[in-house]
């Protein structure tokens, strides 16, 4: 007689089975045994789902909803604990869709974790070089990293790291700079196969601020921003790492190699393991730690036994205990309980590599540094009939040219999908968090009448929607274009925000400051109207009625800008917004 605990088994199916974790890059063996790792389960889900206690094996199955749940703080835990080597591939390709798709539900991402999805990623990989390129033009790609070639050179699959980052290539365009990408394909590698080697990091170029610098001046703000928190954090050990000149290898060695000339396989191994959810901040969480456990260990002259500094942090970082790496990273910072620091939220974090950004480009302004060259935005062109809106303003490539160069480089090379027109959906404010509930990224396109040839609007980084609180980030900007090509280059302009000059990581008290409450007003979205930008006399950066008739535009805190169409209040014409969606496959960018 079954066990009323006792469900009956359900048939194997692609769904029902875990993707095998194979060494595409030098062909070693993968153990499959889990018998090591009673935490995690053989086969989906990963870990254990409850199960009511009054259920009975004759009652209907808990929904596969349930089913596909996980306690996002659980799944931190354990993968910070370290993922079970068959289940690496899984596992790292679930976290980074499960990353790059935040509005969509944890089973869309599991689902990767299966061999649902192999013969999807395969085809897609396979169709990328039958159709678009040829296996014989392959040829290295470095995106700026100066030792990828030879750290895998005689190995096995060093022919399919080259395919993906060729392919890669093709798909973004040209990518200013990125020399942690070869790196990460490298790791990838070590337990994945090609195609989803590609599609993972493919992933995490578009949503590179998650994940990576794109650009020179982004790669030196992040290795600056490294530096200025460990100079917070630790004074110390910030201090005897500059003494010793070796400041700038170090942040090579995180953000250029990711680990790897400093730490054993397995420890980046583990780091990638939280990498692949979490992004970019594990590299500076366990940068501090390295450094901090390097540091004692200094001191106490354990490790010093050379004058030569780099390498005996190199010798550390060999024998160094990866659990008690990734436990210090995690933990509390400094001594004593006025000096304790807790590690810079996300948005903190974001804002000094903002500022180390902005600085780079002063201190270079005058010097041989440029700015990438970019091509315009795509223009997504919809059947041409009553059930679709047709774009006007964004018609012009100058047009879309100018947005391509002010929108982040992981973003340039998108097109552009109309979503709402006044001209087809009508002038309300209903409408227009209607049709744009499901778009993060937009650009907004508005035809001032009391300016001719000129067009102004904003990109938010978050869905616009009605609220009463304030959203966005840091990210947002608004614009004014001169669609006139004799004055485009004077007229045409970008606001971007920026933070105050400050470095303060405590910012508790920021938080209830009015100034800061005005200075971090994005985006505004109420039943009455919508603004982006605000300042301490109640204007507005940009702001539409409730009909989209009429507007109006200050200097707003942040931003600095000026009145967009020249006039403060002005009337309205068309207004449009895009969603920007992939070049690749039509997919909106979240």
């Amino acid at each position: 007689m079954m066990d009323d605990t006792e469900m009956p088994e359900r048939p194997p199916t692609y769904d029902s089975m875990f993707i095998n974790s194979i060494d595409t890059l030098q062909g070693r063996q993968i153990d499959q045994k889990m018998n090591r790792y009673p935490e995690w389960n053989v086969k989906p889900p990963l870990f254990t789902p409850f199960r009511p206690k009054r259920q009975r094996f004759w009652q209907e199955p808990v929904d596969d909803d349930a089913m596909y749940y996980e306690e996002p703080a659980l799944l931190k835990g354990m993968i910070r604990k370290g993922i079970p080597p068959p289940l690496r591939c899984a596992v790292w390709m679930s976290n980074v869709v499960q990353s790059c798709n935040p509005h969509e539900s944890l089973k869309y991402a599991h689902e990767y974790r299966t061999l649902a999805k192999v013969r999807a990623l395969d085809g897609a990989y396979d169709s990328l070089y039958n159709n678009s390129l040829k296996k014989e033009d392959v040829k290295p790609m470095f995106f700026g990293n100066t030792i990828i070639e030879e750290s895998v050179a005689g190995y096995k699959g060093s022919e399919a790291l080259w395919r993906c980052l060729f392919g890669l290539h093709s798909v973004l365009g040209v990518v200013d700079y990125a020399p942690i990408v070869p790196a990460l394909t490298k790791v990838l590698l070590s337990h994945m196969g090609e195609s989803y080697a590609f599609c993972s990091i493919r992933e995490m170029a578009h949503h590179s601020t998650w994940y990576w610098a794109t650009s020179k001046s982004e790669h030196a703000a992040y290795k600056q921003a490294f530096l200025d928190i460990l100079a917070k954090l630790h004074p110390s050990t910030s201090k005897t790492i500059s003494e010793h000149g070796i400041s700038d290898d170090y942040a090579n060695a995180i953000f250029a190699d990711f680990f790897q000339t400093i730490l054993p396989e397995e420890g980046v191994l583990r780091i990638m393991d939280i990498y692949t959810l979490e992004g970019m901040k594990v590299l500076f969480r366990v940068g501090v730690a390295f450094a901090v456990l390097f540091h004692r260990q200094w001191k106490e002259g354990a490790c010093y036994k050379s004058d030569d500094c780099w390498k005996t942090l190199v010798d550390f970082g060999k024998k160094v205990n990866i659990g008690t790496l990734i436990t210090k990273a995690y933990g509390v910072h400094g001594k004593g309980v006025r000096k304790r620091f807790r590690f810079p939220r996300r948005p903190i974090l974001q804002r000094i590599i903002k500022l180390e950004e902005d600085r780079y480009w002063r201190e270079n302004e005058n010097g041989v540094v440029e700015a990438p060259s970019v091509n315009p935005l795509g223009l997504v062109v919809p059947p041409n009939d009553e059930k679709h809106a047709q774009p006007e303003l964004s018609q012009s490539s100058a047009v879309r040219c100018r947005l391509a160069e002010w929108l982040p480089l992981a973003l340039r090379y998108t097109k552009l999908d109309l979503i709402f027109s006044t001209n087809h959906h009508g002038r309300t404010l209903e409408n227009f968090y209607r049709e744009s509930k499901r778009a993060k990224h937009t650009i907004m396109l508005i035809e001032p009448l009391d300016a001719p040839n000129t067009i102004i609007g904003c990109y938010a980084s978050q869905t616009w929607h009605p609220s009463s609180r304030v959203y966005g980030d840091g990210g947002c900007f608004m614009f004014r274009i001169a669609t006139d090509e004799s004055k485009s280059a004077e007229n045409s302009k970008c606001w971007k925000w920026q933070y105050p000059e400050s470095k303060s990581f405590d910012d508790d008290d920021a938080s209830v400051n009015s100034k800061t409450a005005i200075l971090e007003q994005y985006q505004v979205g109420t039943r009455e109207y919508f603004s982006m930008g605000g300042n301490a006399k109640g204007g507005a950066g940009l702001r539409l009625n409730e009909d989209l008739t009429r507007g109006e535009s200050n200097k707003a805190a942040g931003f600095e800008n000026e009145p967009l169409p020249g006039e403060e209040m002005f009337e309205v014409g068309l207004v449009e917004v895009y969603q920007l969606v992939r070049e690749m496959d039509g997919l909106p960018i979240h």
